[in-house]
């Protein structure tokens, strides 16, 4: 299990991050890994899944020269780059540039370059370390078949460790591009231009629903004259709405006018540089705090609805991982209670996938019956709505924890107790170098 450490591929800290933090977001990762390694994988593909996405579109772009492979847009997704924004913004000093920031960044024009070597020299990867662990996975799986071909048994633990072997390897193919280990983000120069499209995506970030029409249809603020705007001034589109007092902190998202040098400064830039364009609405997020992490309780308990490709992956993946534990099913156990319950925690990781389906689905057409057919609004959809919350908590965090702790645990405490045929070598399984 000690590989998990080493093979999590974690996001690059936020500047100025403390170095507990960031083992800390290591070891949770690896401890999620090791109760539910199908979700490490599910979040690996995402982020292969941003990485080819972003590959695509920089290279609809106009004289990019294929200069961007998958290791630079891996690097882009796990936040690698990060720009100084605290001469416009009183909150923060640094944020990360988002895949959609780069692509508006390159749409303008500024592309930010880093060569493959630059990044493999900040990525901590060790292949030879890789190779190694590969070939003692390799003697493993092979020392397994060769096992249970010459009927053999196999110890519990070794089947517990082979369901997460299989599932490392699967974490190593999908990463194989992604840098390792990246302490620190590189910081991006800014041009006065750069600069513009910055405070731009900083405005847009603090955008919201309701003043959409109002920033499209308003000149922005002056920076000599933001504060001093009359509190009788009328909006363009509702003669009779004024417009809003300028904020006395200045710290309100999508506020209109600004109340601090810095605020100014930066609708001043972000007006130039909306000469040139807005970008097409829904506008995401150019800027964060930190690069995106998939987050498995917002899989799980997000009323979102999930592609189907992406509930298909992990209803496969975890009846992958529960039909190599349930293999052990006629194995021997120290007692038959520990038996029942291995099967019992296996069938359960099984079926929560397609459980939670079933829920959805359910769920889904109660409401389209009520509310779209009836065209009524029942305190029974609201009812419902807690009847699936508490059902999701109740697969999830009770049963799911429950049964992967058993595997984990039991798989430990069955040595106590084994055949004696586990302790019988293959000859021929020594001459393949191990460790």
């Amino acid at each position: 299990m000690v590989h998990y450490v080493t093979l999590i591929h974690v996001n690059v800290p936020p500047v100025g991050e403390r170095q507990w933090k960031v083992y800390r977001r290591r070891t949770l990762w690896a401890v999620a890994a090791i109760l539910a390694p199908e979700y490490a994988i599910w979040a690996a593909y995402e982020q292969l899944h941003a990485a080819q996405r972003l590959k695509r579109e920089l290279e609809q772009q106009p004289n990019n020269a294929d200069r961007f492979g998958l290791t630079y847009c891996f690097y882009v997704v796990m936040g690698g780059f990060a720009v100084d924004v605290d001469a416009i913004h009183d909150t923060s000093k640094y944020m990360t540039i988002t895949p959609d920031g780069l692509v508006l960044l390159a749409q303008r024009g500024h592309f930010i370059t880093l060569d493959k070597r630059t990044i493999q020299d900040r990525s901590k990867a060790d292949v030879l370390a890789k190779t190694l662990v590969c070939v003692q996975v390799a003697w493993l799986i092979i020392q397994s078949i060769g096992r249970a071909a010459n009927g053999l048994p196999i110890a519990l633990l070794e089947v517990h460790v082979l369901a997460h072997v299989a599932c490392a390897l699967l974490l190593y193919a999908i990463w194989l591009k992604k840098p390792f280990n990246v302490m620190e983000a590189t910081l991006v120069d800014d041009s006065i231009e750069f600069a513009q499209v910055l405070a731009l995506m900083l405005v847009l970030n603090e955008r919201g629903p309701k003043n959409d029409e109002f920033f499209e249809n308003r000149q922005m603020a002056d920076s000599s004259s933001a504060a001093e705007k009359p509190k009788s001034s009328a909006i363009d589109h509702d003669s009779s709405t004024t417009e809003p007092e300028p904020p006395k902190s200045g710290r309100s998202l999508g506020s209109v006018y600004s109340s601090t040098p810095k605020d100014r400064e930066r609708w001043s830039r972000a007006r130039e540089a909306k000469k040139n364009g807005m970008p097409p609405y829904p506008q995401p997020f150019y800027l964060s705090e930190r690069a995106k992490e998939s987050n498995i309780w917002d899989l799980l308990m997000s009323d979102h609805a999930k592609p189907p490709p992406v509930i298909g992956l992990i209803i496969s993946l975890a009846a992958a991982y529960a039909g190599i534990h349930l293999g052990a099913w006629g194995y021997h156990f120290p007692t038959e209670a520990e038996m029942w319950l291995w099967r019992g925690s296996g069938l359960v990781i099984a079926g929560i996938g397609p459980g939670y389906l079933t829920l959805l689905l359910i769920t889904a057409a109660v409401r389209h019956i009520i509310k779209d057919k009836w065209q009524c609004k029942s305190p029974f959809i609201d009812a419902l709505g807690w009847i699936v919350f508490f059902g999701r908590l109740l697969l999830f965090a009770f049963l799911s924890v429950a049964a992967r702790l058993f595997l984990l645990i039991e798989a430990f405490a069955s040595v106590r107790e084994m055949p004696i045929g586990v302790f019988v070598t293959m000859q021929w399984s020594d001459y393949i170098p191990h460790i």
